[in-house]
């Protein structure tokens, strides 16, 4: 009996687990843009809706290119991510980012890796 109870406790602690993966996450809008010299990985956006719980993100309305390159991209390319994000946002149009719960900023905001515009429907 204490072997069962263990193995059920045990299966409800993995199934509340979020593993670390890259997430592919679509149709987000960019509503805010934030530079910054000291904190987010030097540039962060505020995407609408929320990052889905599954990317196991601590915080999910703000997304980091990591513009410093300190966390997971190089700064020429956060750089790049940002100025496509900065497009999309005076355009209007949607994108597709890839999140990885394994590279965060300030302890709690992802990292973005991969950024796509897609046009809005």
């Amino acid at each position: 009996m204490v072997k069962k109870c263990l193995v059920l406790m045990f299966g409800f602690l993995v199934a509340d687990t979020v593993v670390a993966a890259p997430q592919n996450v679509d149709d987000i809008s960019v509503t805010q843009i934030i530079l910054d010299g000291e904190n987010y990985g030097g540039c962060m956006v505020k995407v609408s809706p929320l990052l889905p719980s599954s990317t196991g993100c601590g915080r999910r309305d703000f997304v980091s290119f990591d513009c410093n390159g300190e966390v997971r991209n190089t700064k020429s390319h956060g750089k790049a991510m940002l100025e496509t994000a900065q497009l999309a946002f005076l355009t209007g149009n949607v994108v597709r980012l890839r999140v990885d719960n394994s590279y965060t900023v300030n302890e709690a905001f992802c990292v973005a890796d991969y950024i796509r515009i897609d046009k809005s429907s």
